[in-house]
């Protein structure tokens, strides 16, 4: 039997709508099928614990096991809320899934949870090789925050859009539940910047409270009743719910009433209460009336109440309540953009204005209003129950999986590779004792290595004595074995630069001497004398993980367009002991991220060494930040690397550690520095190719 993880911050029914619901949905119509497993966030375990013990779990829900996940307090080590929240995502379910990864997991694209996971997919990490992972789409924060007018330009909020623009590229599959849903996206976003695409349907979690809920259609109504309208979801901009009022409210015909029921937002006017502006609209026109919420056991007789759902959005993918109003025999009157379209067509069931504006609405709903016997012979006929079945049967959701998992199958044939499980202390910083934090005299390295590395590491030296055998050692303890260590003496004339000679004659380091130049000019001197396909910079007082140069490696060699692979790394103090803390890059392809500070990676990296050939180096006027420098040109020039998502080497944290010792003005002043370069560069690029 196939086995699915369904990651999902919300879950109903113990909190969380929209989304929640949709997952739910999913959960019931796969629990009998497959292995199922539901990933949610912690806050949600006392509630279902306290179903659980009441026995008053739906009953699908007794087949799926629901894990949860904590939500970090502060972002700590990682860039975002967001970015922590999602490695600890990709560390549960490996906690989860111990071995290898599950069939397929599913993130939603709402705030780029799978961002850490797709990441290690990405740069094919042995656990989740052979996973298929896929994005279903919902509306993504950045979408959202569009429509309503309200796009923040704060690095938290760049880093989280570019998470999800990450996902939805990355991702093996892009899941997607029907009508114009997917032309939507690729419309925002460029088909070229989608992941294969692939439509599965979703069901609604509690199909019974609706349907049995359905009121008798035989009764008879008086001619002079008005047409009630019925709007459910939240009072923002993008649902069009300015519109929906200015547009009734205008419209020649008296006879109808308005429900809006849901909670206010602050999309209004510069940032205003839109429940206010509604107000101001209606005018205390009893015909409008608001509800801040109603539980969801009392949708079904809300719905029975009203003769049709309005949904007006500027943008909507495949909504939930749409189904439900259907389920209950309540026919749509909807705007013509995504799931709405099909939905409003299937059987009939509904009708479509002309455009997204409040006179395209207006001319829908008069129509409406003078002509109630459409709506009523709509739902005497059973239109809308039609649609439900024909559009919600978890028969269909079943179906749409298996195709899934049938079509990515190849994915996963074969053996499975050996795999080594991350000791799930280390993600905390406490790591597990190796040879490198031995304080004993270290064993002797053999020499016996190819005569052609296949890895060049390159080490530039000033005054490092106290760590770089420790280094060195480090990098000759990989379990690749085709590697040379390249060192250069930037200029440094000390009595205990004796150190060389010993790594010279007993590690077989090459050693090359220059004149002081700094770090850029020193790692530009040891590229020059590479002998490998691969360079590896490597600060002296710096440590290898055995596994980093056959992570990152993979990687590479999984995809040759990437131009560099690195991995996150642990702090540890000046006697190599662990700090609680870390350096999480996320890569540079994001691209905005970047100019605000170094999301790429530290220097430690592999890199082809093709990229220099091309004709990057590192800067050498800079006296730090380079590597900052360095990745940001290669995404200036369409060049991505990735991030593997395991802690492969250690940043030794010194007293004149430059972690320490850039302070936030000099950071800024390097920033702007760092910009301005790029913008010089750009104007001098355009300026050639025109």
């Amino acid at each position: 039997m196939s086995s699915i993880c369904i990651v999902s911050r919300e879950l109903y029914p113990f909190g969380g709508a929209g989304i929640g619901v949709q997952v739910a949905g999913t959960l019931r119509a796969l629990a009998t099928s497959f292995e199922v497993t539901v990933l949610t966030t912690a806050s949600h375990r006392a509630a279902y614990e306290r179903a659980r013990d009441r026995g008053e779990l739906p009953a699908w829900l007794e087949n799926v096991q629901v894990e949860f996940v904590e939500e970090p307090a502060e972002p700590g080590e990682y860039y975002t809320h967001m970015h922590a929240y999602s490695a600890r995502v990709f560390e549960r379910l490996r906690e989860i899934y111990p071995r290898r990864g599950p069939d397929l997991i599913e993130f939603p694209d709402y705030l780029g949870e799978g961002l850490v996971t797709i990441q290690a997919k990405h740069a094919q990490h042995p656990w989740v090789r052979r996973t298929i992972v896929a994005v279903r789409i919902y509306t993504t924060a950045e979408i959202c925050a569009v429509l309503d007018g309200n796009l923040p330009r704060d690095f938290e909020t760049i880093c989280l859009i570019e998470a999800e623009r990450f996902c939805l590229r990355h991702a093996d599959l892009l899941m997607w539940a029907g009508g114009d849903v997917l032309e939507s996206y690729r419309r925002f976003y460029g088909a070229k910047n989608l992941a294969r695409p692939i439509q599965v349907r979703h069901a609604i979690p509690d199909e019974e409270l609706f349907v049995g809920a359905a009121p008798d259609e035989s009764r008879e109504e008086t001619a002079d009743a008005p047409l009630r309208f019925l709007y459910m979801g939240r009072l923002e901009r993008r649902k069009g719910v300015e519109n929906l009022v200015e547009g009734l409210l205008s419209t020649v015909a008296e006879n109808w009433q308005l429900t809006l029921v849901g909670r206010d937002t602050d999309t209004g006017p510069l940032g205003t209460s839109l429940r206010e502006q509604l107000e101001l609209y209606a005018a205390g026109d009893p015909r409008v009336r608001f509800l801040e919420g109603v539980d969801r056991s009392r949708l079904p007789e809300l719905l029975a109440r009203h003769d049709l759902l309005v949904c007006p959005s500027l943008w909507e993918n495949w909504p939930t309540v749409v189904l439900e109003a259907f389920a209950t025999n309540r026919p749509l009157l909807a705007t013509p953009v995504g799931g709405l379209v099909e939905m409003a067509r299937t059987e009939n069931a509904g009708w479509l204005s002309r455009g997204t504006d409040a006179f395209s609405i207006a001319e829908a709903a008069e129509k409406l209003v003078r002509e109630p016997g459409a709506v009523r012979a709509a739902r005497q006929a059973g239109r809308p129950r039609r649609a439900f079945a024909a559009l919600a049967d978890p028969t269909l959701v079943r179906r749409g999986y298996e195709r899934l998992l049938e079509t990515c199958g190849s994915a996963r044939t074969g053996a499975p590779p050996p795999l080594r499980v991350l000791d799930p202390n280390a993600q905390r910083g406490a790591v597990r004792p190796t040879e490198l934090d031995e304080r004993r005299d270290p064993p002797r390295v053999s020499l016996a290595r190819p005569t052609e590395p296949l890895i060049s590491v390159v080490i530039p030296y000033f005054r490092m004595h106290r760590y770089v055998e420790e280094a060195v050692r480090s990098a000759l303890a990989q379990t690749h074995r085709r590697i040379e260590i390249v060192l250069v003496c930037d200029g440094s004339f000390d009595r205990d630069d004796a150190i060389l000679e010993k790594l010279a004659h007993r590690y077989g380091v090459r050693i090359f001497m220059q004149r002081n130049q700094g770090l850029g000019a020193a790692r530009n001197a040891g590229i020059e004398h590479a002998r490998g396909r691969y360079v590896l910079p490597l600060d002296p007082d710096d440590l290898l993980e055995p596994r980093f140069v056959d992570r990152t490696l993979g990687a590479l060699s999984a995809n040759p367009k990437f131009a560099y692979a690195t991995t996150w790394s642990l702090y540890v103090d000046e006697s190599g002991h662990p700090l609680d803390a870390g350096y999480q890059p996320i890569g540079n392809e994001l691209s905005q991220a970047i100019q605000h500070g170094n999301v790429a990676g530290a220097a430690t990296a592999l890199i082809p060494l093709s990229v220099f050939h091309c004709g990057f180096s590192y800067n050498e006027d800079l006296g730090s930040y380079e590597d900052w420098d360095f990745y940001a040109r290669l995404a200036d020039s369409g060049m991505y690397g990735c991030v593997v998502p395991e802690r492969l080497f250690r940043y030794r944290v010194r007293r004149d550690s430059m972690l320490r010792t850039t302070a936030e003005e000099r950071k800024a002043r390097l920033e702007g520095e760092l910009n301005a370069r790029r913008r010089e560069a750009r104007v001098r690029w355009k300026s050639k190719s025109g």
